[in-house]
């Protein structure tokens, strides 16, 4: 059982961050040549490696890598205080029907930009959420073409044509020498193009998708 509201918080956050993942996979699918292939699955699938993830939370000054395995029916979050079993679905765009460690919860999420609020017991927390790997492997290219910045794979397309997107925002997730690498916005603007799809390979110095600035 969860031993505060501080873990339901932490779980109940990572599990809405995990199932619009899940369902922003499966929209992207649907557009994909074949959206069977494994390279098209967002659940932590890689080649001959377990299908793990991390998830940073910044509650407060606390600083919280949430660990994440993908288990039959739901996911296992490794917190703090041990290990929570999750599971759950989407009600709309921000209510989410929770398990968390055997106890049904009803609770509403809502994200702007990096900010994650999770109302509980109509008790509102304020989260900050942390792409793990931007502080050393992001990529921020200038406006126009953005390009491949190593040979790699394409994993993830988190815009749509046409989306207006904030600067910093991750634009798509290249996999290249065994490690993630985002592409992120160089400054607000709008995605025009994408030139990619999940899975694809792609060469060093080719251009990714075709960005706008908005000024």
């Amino acid at each position: 059982m969860p031993e505060s509201a501080s873990e339901l918080v932490l779980g109940l956050g990572a599990l809405y961050l995990l199932l619009m993942r899940r369902k922003q996979t499966e929209t992207t699918a649907l557009r994909s040549v074949d959206p069977y292939s494994p390279w098209a699955v967002n659940d932590g699938w890689r080649l001959n490696l377990p299908a793990q993830d991390i998830i940073r939370l910044i509650d407060g000054d606390l600083v919280v890598d949430v660990g994440v395995t993908v288990t039959e029916g739901g996911y296992s979050l490794e917190l703090p205080t041990g290990v929570l079993a999750v599971s759950g679905r989407l009600v709309g765009e921000q209510d989410v029907a929770a398990v968390l460690g055997g106890m049904q919860i009803n609770g509403t999420v809502t994200r702007d930009a990096d900010e994650l609020t999770v109302w509980l017991y109509d008790v509102s927390h304020c989260l900050q959420v942390h792409d793990f790997f931007s502080e050393s492997n992001a990529v921020v290219a200038s406006a126009g073409d953005l390009t491949a910045p190593m040979p790699g794979r394409v994993t993830r397309i988190m815009v749509e044509e046409g989306a207006d997107v904030r600067r910093g925002a991750v634009l798509l997730v290249l996999e290249a020498m065994k490690m993630e690498h985002n592409i992120v916005a160089p400054s607000n603007g709008r995605v025009d193009r994408l030139k990619f799809s999940v899975g694809d390979w792609v060469d060093e110095g080719i251009a990714l998708l075709d960005f706008s600035t908005v000024v």
